[in-house]
């Protein structure tokens, strides 16, 4: 998915500040510690564009690894978000799922009929036909 976020930079800062942002917001740690090549080359976060924006900040869209969201919601939110939220110079501005991406998050909530046996109804969360 790509992430496209505000930051507060001068055009000196902000390559070195994006790619921080970037490993922040997969991975959380030096991205020299990574030792399996697979979580380097598909888990850790990629700077793939820098813009300006005004005087003061950049737009930067950074790639992330649909599969670390775990297709939850809340996970979501925290690879969106995460510690980079915490920064003031940092806004997270738009989001793009791949095709069809988006369908894979939020619970499908409905309400399904009556329960003969019992007589009550259930909320089914999740994936059609599966009852929680």
């Amino acid at each position: 998915m790509q992430v496209i976020y505000r930051v507060r930079a001068t055009p000196t800062e902000i390559d070195a500040r994006a790619r921080a942002i970037a490993v922040e917001q997969s991975i959380e740690m030096p991205p020299h510690a990574v030792r399996n090549p697979r979580v380097d080359e598909h888990i850790v976060g990629r700077v793939e564009h820098i813009a300006p924006h005004d005087d003061a900040h950049f737009l930067v869209t950074i790639g992330l690894a649909l599969e670390t969201t775990g297709c939850e919601a809340g996970q979501l939110m925290n690879m969106l978000f995460g510690n980079s939220s915490l920064h003031p110079d940092v806004a997270l501005v738009d989001l793009a799922f791949p095709p069809g991406a988006a369908a894979r998050f939020g619970p499908d909530l409905r309400i399904t009929p009556a329960d003969p046996l019992t007589g009550s109804t259930s909320i089914a969360c999740g994936l059609a036909g599966t009852v929680m």
